[in-house]
């Protein structure tokens, strides 16, 4: 007969077997349950938060990201709800009648004018052409024949601007094109081969890809401005997320890298959306990134931004912390009901910030504040537990989540760095991997001006096409000035890639 086992060591089991159901109730509903973190307690409108993987040890990002939308009162749906661009050519179709005599008298009919139907869209696919690039040759008959004169070539021949790729096919229109599918349609490199060959054009993954890379190198000029910009900004966002390399030194091809992310905060003037890719995301990463800022950043708690506090003053994000509080949800009935007064002391907070009208004659957002931080420091719960990490999340957190208090400029949430982070997490989806580094770079080079540019009010397609224009016909070795003129914002891009 098998031991019997003491009191201390049942209980010891029976909070096993919870922390393990609440993990299988928590994957459950990852796999097959809602996405929305709305509530019972969440009003419409007011928040819409999405579920995330792991805890603050964990890249923080996985493609299920929070957003924050605006309180709309209900409105009568119209019956059409599409949007045509006031830019979009007009043609206009008129039906005649090939029987143009009275079926009564049988004289001709005299047109008296058009009633109009109804209105449509047509589409036309779109088409390759080839271009064969000439240059013309001149000389001065004069010259010629004064050679004892003028030692120098009496030919001339007309300039030629400068390709993306010598020898290549690769044109800025092509190549944007490429980028647009990618990184903003995040169609992989083989299923634009099956486009391109339906359109005349057969050509093999690896040329597409050396077209992106190759280019890409054009753009580093301009990234270290746009970096340069977004670190001299007082207010700032950060995140992080995963992504494959199969290719680095010392390491495996089924190890994680990383994307890093720092973007404007949303009352800046100069929206930079700006990626860089690493192989760790260590503390080495989080000072080499930030090396000499002195601003202020909002980000997750991810641990290795412990040590920006020698360098910025940073704050946290308190949709974070109520998806934890929202994963908890679900444990046993004690912690539910924990989690359900957490969620709504965290909605309560996200409703006075976003809608200080509604809360003119409640309580104060600060004391609100207070009450939560309070509420967490009295109840002590199973540290293993979703609700415990949650619980924990909030205390070592708690300095960071203060910090908007203190400052109007600090946003509550992290949310505009999460939006722009979703692109590169939808990317990853498609595209699975990069083979090289070189690969990941030029994907964090075109996703941060793709992100910038939208950000700026461009069409991020005609952005890169026209960058693909002008940048090959700088010199080697560019000025800031001569940079500046294709920053998202300068006045000349503003007139051209809208």
């Amino acid at each position: 007969m098998a031991d019997m086992v003491s009191r201390e060591e049942y209980e010891k089991l029976l909070e096993e077997n919870k922390r393990l159901r609440e993990q299988l109730d928590y994957l459950m509903r990852k796999m097959f349950g809602k996405s929305s973190e709305k509530t019972e307690l969440t009003q419409e409108g007011q928040t819409s938060l999405f579920d995330d993987d792991g805890v603050f040890t964990e890249p923080e990002t996985t493609g299920k990201q929070t957003e924050t939308v605006t309180y709309t009162r209900s409105k009568k749906r119209t019956t059409r709800q599409e949007e045509i661009a006031s830019d979009i050519p007009v043609k206009e179709i008129v039906y005649t009648d090939d029987q143009t005599v009275c079926h009564n008298c049988q004289r001709d009919l005299q047109p008296m004018g058009k009633s109009f139907v109804r209105e449509q869209i047509r589409f036309i696919p779109a088409k390759l052409y080839r271009e064969r690039v000439f240059q013309t040759t001149y000389k001065c008959t004069y010259c010629e024949t004064h050679q004892e004169i003028y030692d120098q070539s009496s030919i001339y021949k007309a300039a030629v601007p400068n390709p993306i790729l010598a020898h290549s096919l690769a044109t800025p229109s092509l190549v944007a094109q490429v980028a647009h599918n990618k990184y903003e349609l995040y169609l992989p490199g083989y299923r634009q081969l099956q486009e391109f060959e339906q359109f005349g054009l057969k050509v093999t993954e690896p040329t597409i890809i050396n077209w992106l890379n190759k280019s890409a190198l054009l753009f580093k000029p301009l990234m270290m401005h746009l970096k340069a910009e977004l670190l001299s900004q007082r207010y700032i966002h950060g995140d992080e997320t995963t992504c494959q390399v199969l290719r680095e030194p010392n390491k495996k091809a089924n190890t994680k890298s990383y994307l890093w992310l720092v973007c404007s905060a949303k009352q800046n003037a100069h929206q930079v959306v700006y990626f860089e890719y690493h192989p760790s995301r260590g503390k080495e990463v989080v000072q080499q990134l930030f090396q000499n800022y002195d601003g202020h950043l909002l980000c997750d708690g991810y641990q290795s931004y412990n040590y920006l506090d020698d360098l910025a003053e940073r704050s946290g994000c308190w949709a974070h912390l109520r998806r934890k509080f929202y994963e908890a949800r679900e444990g046993s009935a004690s912690g539910r009901s924990l989690s359900q007064t957490g969620l709504k002391q965290i909605d309560l907070i996200f409703r006075s910030y976003y809608h200080p009208a509604e809360q003119s004659s409640l309580i104060s957002i600060d004391q609100l504040v207070e009450n939560f931080f309070t509420w967490v420091h009295t109840h002590e719960v199973l540290s293993e537990t979703k609700l415990g990490k949650a619980m924990k999340y909030a205390i070592n957190q708690e300095v960071y989540l203060r910090r908007f208090l203190k400052d109007s400029n600090i946003a509550l949430d992290n949310n505009i760095a999460e939006r722009h982070i979703k692109q590169a997490v939808m990317g990853r989806k498609n595209w699975l991997f990069s083979t090289s580094q070189l690969g990941a770079t030029t994907n964090a080079f075109f996703l941060s001006l793709v992100e910038t540019a939208k950000a700026n009010g461009l069409k991020a397609w005609k952005y890169l096409e026209y960058l693909l224009e002008k940048l090959p016909q700088l010199p080697q070795f560019p000025s800031k000035e001569q940079v500046a003129v294709y920053l998202p914002w300068s006045e000349q891009i503003q007139t051209v890639c809208r």
